[in-house]
């Protein structure tokens, strides 16, 4: 049980760094503003169609970048896990 928590913990820290990566450094100025306008609407849903950003590149920038975030963050936490349980 402990070990599938880290596991979660290692892919949701590493998928949380890959998506501000990509949010930093992969993302025009226009895609940064449509990032904030959607996030800045999301609890009131007015602004803009749940449809219309899943459909964006930004979206999937920056859900390529949480995947490829959680991948090498729990492959890295697997490895760090091993070393210390190892020694």
């Amino acid at each position: 049980m402990k070990t599938k928590i880290l596991f979660f913990m290692f892919m949701l820290i590493g998928g949380i760094i890959g998506l501000l990566i990509v949010r930093n450094f992969f993302l025009n100025p226009v895609q940064i503003a449509g990032w904030k306008m959607f996030w800045g609407s999301f609890p009131d849903a007015g602004l803009i169609s749940i449809d219309t950003a899943l459909s964006s590149k930004t979206f999937v920038k920056s859900a390529l970048g949480f995947v490829i975030g959680a991948v090498v963050g729990s492959y890295g936490g697997i490895a760090i896990y091993l070393k210390i349980r190892n020694i």
